[in-house]
């Protein structure tokens, strides 16, 4: 698990893949010398956290990284990575909030809902 602060410069809308997966896009600048812009996903339930924000807002994103290997038609195989966002909270947020066990479970939802034929998340 890692996380990354930054300032939200898009929020898309949820995507339902199946009636067991949904997933929704943010992109999040880093406010480093060099920013990076980065897409992460929320899954599941946790498309709903997105709404408690704004774009321009600075954010803290906790984390998990996901890669699977998917075989193509011609038998090739294609490597993906995705950044799932199990946490999002202001960037302020004291530490004290962080809740191991509530961490726990979104993270193992996040997993679970993983779990798909489709070769990216």
């Amino acid at each position: 698990m890692s996380e990354i602060i930054g300032k939200i410069k898009l929020i898309r809308d949820t995507q339902v893949i199946t009636d067991k997966f949904q997933k929704r896009e943010i992109v999040i600048e880093t406010n480093e010398q060099y920013p990076q812009t980065l897409m992460f996903e929320l899954q599941g339930q946790s498309c709903d956290t997105i709404d408690a924000y704004k774009v321009g807002q600075e954010v803290k994103v906790h984390i998990n990284f996901r890669g699977r290997m998917w075989t193509n038609k011609e038998g090739e195989d294609k490597y993906f990575n995705t950044l799932v966002c199990w946490r999002l909270e202001p960037s302020n947020a004291p530490v004290g909030n962080y809740d191991p066990p509530k961490a726990k479970a979104a993270a193992k939802a996040a997993e679970a809902e993983d779990d798909d034929d489709l070769p990216f998340n």
